[in-house]
């Protein structure tokens, strides 16, 4: 199985777009307080953590996140519909970016930062959701993994090329999360 035309379109920028949440989150965890912006399960983890220290400011600090992220899969669903969907969507997802990036580090509450990045990765979320017929995300691995998996097990015991192709889009965005990850941090610690 070979992508079409149309799918071929929606790969490479997957790719980068997986590419930045990789990046999104490398910053926000290093840089603003531990938080995870693309993906919020690691911000439930640390809810409960928190809670089960007491610390009920340090959970408020996690859960900003995860309602912006709410918010912005609600908006993202009301306006991927509208003319120009995509494009707005994506549009205002980069706007969301570049402020939360450009509030300068201590000078504005990272709590603010982090649901502005937040609200943008959820925008994010929504742009491209398949290749393929393959389900995909574009702002965390754990999904990709899962399919990556069941696609080399559907491979080996179906024999079924279309396989072959999950493994390579699932694989490529892995990697390219993996990728921006890297290269932020070590631009992180250059800087630092």
């Amino acid at each position: 199985m070979k992508f079409s035309d149309l799918e071929k379109r929606k790969f490479f920028p997957a790719i980068f777009m997986i590419f930045i949440a990789g990046g999104l989150d490398a910053y926000s965890y290093l840089l603003r307080g531990g938080v995870f912006l693309t993906m919020q399960t690691g911000n439930i983890v640390q809810i409960g953590i928190s809670i089960a220290r007491a610390d009920f400011h340090g959970a408020l600090h996690f859960l900003a996140p995860i309602f912006s992220f709410i918010l912005g899969i609600a908006i993202a669903a009301f306006v991927y519909k509208k003319k120009y969907g995509v494009r707005i969507t994506a549009a205002l997802a980069a706007f969301a970016y570049v402020i939360g990036i450009l509030f300068p580090l201590g000078d504005v509450p990272d709590i603010l930062a982090n649901g502005i990045i937040a609200f943008g990765a959820a925008l994010h979320l929504q742009i491209i959701k398949s290749i393929n017929s393959f389900p995909i995300a574009t702002t965390m691995c754990t999904g990709n993994m899962r399919s990556l998996a069941e696609c080399i097990g559907e491979r080996i015991s179906t024999k079924d090329k279309k396989y072959s192709l999950g493994i390579f889009i699932y694989s490529s965005l892995i990697v390219s999360f993996a990728i921006g990850a890297f290269i932020t941090g070590l631009i992180i610690y250059a800087i630092n």
